[in-house]
């Protein structure tokens, strides 16, 4: 019997710790094999049967704010008449997509910017155009008007840009470029990366070969 209450402290050990890990425990009595009718003595047998949990999926989370790290600041030039204190904000996101991330039939990633202007007087004949070109000038794309009263929502695929805001004739047909005054102008945050060719120990290393076009 002394082999009986071993096995019995065992199965109550195990039934301990299979309780203190959140298992459920089901018991099942079994006859133990016995050599002799008198001797067949019923032993408990624990059998643990796992709950299974049931899978939740987790809330969505809520769309995120664009931080003012990536927003662009357009700065008055001052060059047109009564737009010294006017102020204006392009933010820059990812543009929508159903696949996750979009792209342009080249292959570029295509970012949304939500231009909004303040302070900006009307004139008459007259209309703020909005540009988008790149750190050396080379390609340039007119994205819209803007009379800031409503912000502007337009996409592009260059990598380091400007933002450009002209003041145009409102009866011109559209143009490649602007051709009148700019009003306001800001750099994207990727556009101020640059090169150390060209600056303190590696003055004599020259900014062309690098793809800029010389030392500012």
């Amino acid at each position: 019997m002394t082999s009986r209450r071993i096995e019995l402290a065992r199965a109550a050990a195990a039934a301990g710790a299979l309780a203190l890990a959140g298992a459920t425990i089901a018991t099942t009595t079994l006859a133990a094999p016995a050599t002799t009718p008198a001797m067949a003595v019923p032993v408990p047998m624990l059998v643990p049967l796992l709950v299974p949990c049931t899978a939740q999926s987790p809330a969505p989370e809520p769309p995120r704010e664009p931080g003012a790290y990536y927003a662009i600041a357009l700065v008055p030039t001052g060059r047109v008449p009564g737009t010294a204190t006017s102020k204006g904000t392009a933010r820059v996101t990812f543009a929508d997509s159903p696949f996750g991330v979009a792209v342009s039939p080249a292959g570029a990633y295509e970012q949304a910017l939500e231009i909004q202007t303040d302070a900006l007087p009307a004139r008459p004949g007259q209309e703020y155009v909005v540009w988008a070109a790149s750190s050396d000038l080379d390609h340039v794309t007119r994205l819209g008007t803007i009379d800031g009263r409503a912000p502007l929502h337009v996409t592009t695929a260059l990598n380091k840009f400007l933002v450009v805001v002209s003041l145009e004739s409102a009866a011109d047909a559209p143009t490649e470029k602007w051709r009148g005054p700019i009003v306001m102008r800001g750099m994207s945050r990727s556009g101020l990366m640059h090169t150390l060719a060209g600056h303190g120990p590696f003055q004599l290393e020259s900014c062309l070969k690098y793809g800029y076009g010389g030392r500012p």
